[in-house]
């Protein structure tokens, strides 16, 4: 009977703790900002900082994924977004497929050994290619995963039921992207259940890219400079027409201290002759 009364006790505090929800919306504001507009019914707390464990998620998209014939626990694999060195990527197996796992990569090509996974190592090829190497040979032909980069979050703050969610990476545009949701509590400290854990949305292609940020930094330090070689030309000018006059006032003053000199002499001499 205590059992029993202790199991209703935590089943109502968790009733009382925690309800449904959902995303209803995710728009993109900018390279750097998403907002997440949920449920009208929930009520986040107005602040600067949230409750919550958020993340932010490129999927690559495997366009291709197959088994070697040749090797039976090698599945190669073709990406459409491109790996870049230094980021870490998270791997997640759909379906039959057995293991998730991270990676981070170091250099292009690469070989990546893991511990604890089924899969033994990566390879990887170039930006778009790479291999799994798994332990055991795979008896399945059909293969379906989820690569994934993380972008780091900066803060997540709250108005009403919309979370405005700041990245410290910048967001590329017209890619996909997955917005993950592992905990959320309201203005109450009270658990927000999601409908669902992954939403996915895609960037418009309005965004800037890593050309456009380029061509707007060197345009930048282009207007910098444009004072500097003002600044310099006016110095030039001014110089030059400095050396332009110079020369007539010098000649001027020679010639009346030369001209001087020549009478001081000349009385000098006549004064001497008396």
């Amino acid at each position: 009977m205590k059992k029993v009364f202790w199991a209703l006790a935590i089943f109502s505090l968790f009733i009382s703790s925690s309800y449904a929800a959902s995303v209803e919306e995710i728009n993109v504001l900018d390279n750097n900002s998403i907002e997440a507009k949920l449920s009208s019914d929930i009520s986040l707390s107005e602040s600067e900082t949230v409750k919550s464990d958020v993340k932010v998620l490129k999927d690559l998209l495997v366009s291709s994924a197959y088994k070697d014939t040749n090797n039976l626990k090698k599945v190669i694999l073709e990406l459409t977004y491109e790996l870049k060195e230094g980021n870490t990527y998270s791997v997640l197996a759909v379906d039959w497929v057995e293991g998730n796992f991270d990676f981070k990569l170091e250099t292009i090509p690469s070989e990546i050994l893991l511990e604890n996974s089924l899969v033994e190592k990566i390879n990887v090829l170039d930006e778009r290619n790479l291999e799994f190497i798994y332990k055991n040979d795979l008896s399945s032909d059909e293969f379906v995963y989820k690569v994934l980069k993380e972008l780091w979050v900066d803060s997540i703050s709250s108005k009403s039921w919309v979370l405005d969610i700041k990245l410290k990476d910048s967001l590329d545009k017209f890619s996909s992207y997955m917005l993950l949701v592992n905990s959320l509590l309201d203005s109450e400290w009270k658990e927000v259940l999601l409908d669902e854990t992954i939403y996915d949305f895609n960037t418009p292609d309005y965004l800037k890219d890593d050309e456009d940020k380029s061509l707007e930094k060197e345009e930048k330090q282009e207007k910098e400079k444009m004072p500097k070689e003002e600044e310099k030309w006016n110095l030039e000018k001014v110089a030059m027409n400095s050396a332009k006059h110079t020369p007539n006032t010098w000649t001027a003053t020679s010639i009346l201290v030369l001209f001087a000199v020549m009478l001081s002499w000349f009385y000098f001499i006549k004064s001497r002759k008396k």
